[in-house]
């Protein structure tokens, strides 16, 4: 992988991390949805043209499948982002990629943990991108 698809890699990481809260919330949503309404499985749905409760519910399991394939893709993304920073050997090197793109730290934090300035943690995250580059190839 070249430098800049190990970046891409990260930041979808980031944003995944930010996006599975709110997929688990459309998901429970959808969930207390259909369980606020399962009386409709006790009872007869009348056949018509149009079977507006069938097809509200298949619309609604269609929906809360496709959420559960979107969260399935972003943690096996997230998986393969944490095997590929494993290969590192440095630990800082380690420290700062998982803490940027998995813990979602703000720098200030990351700074304040590890003891190092901003300048420091940005040297080591590039160094760590690059040496990431090089097994890679």
């Amino acid at each position: 992988m070249t430098i800049k698809e190990i970046e891409e890699k990260l930041k979808r990481v980031k944003k995944g991390n930010a996006l599975i809260p709110k997929l688990q919330l459309k998901y429970q949503s959808l969930e207390s949805g259909l369980l606020a309404r399962s009386n409709q499985f006790q009872t007869r749905v009348t056949m018509s043209k149009s079977n507006n409760a069938e097809n509200k519910l298949l619309d609604t399991l269609e929906l809360r499948d496709k959420i559960v394939e979107q969260i399935q893709d972003i943690i096996n993304e997230r998986l393969e982002a944490m095997d590929m920073i494993n290969q590192l050997e440095e630990i800082e090197e380690w420290l700062v990629l998982a803490m940027i793109y998995f813990n979602n730290l703000p720098m200030v934090e990351i700074c304040n943990d590890l003891n190092f300035s901003k300048v420091q943690i940005y040297r080591i995250r590039k160094n760590a991108i690059e040496r990431l580059a090089k097994m890679g190839q």
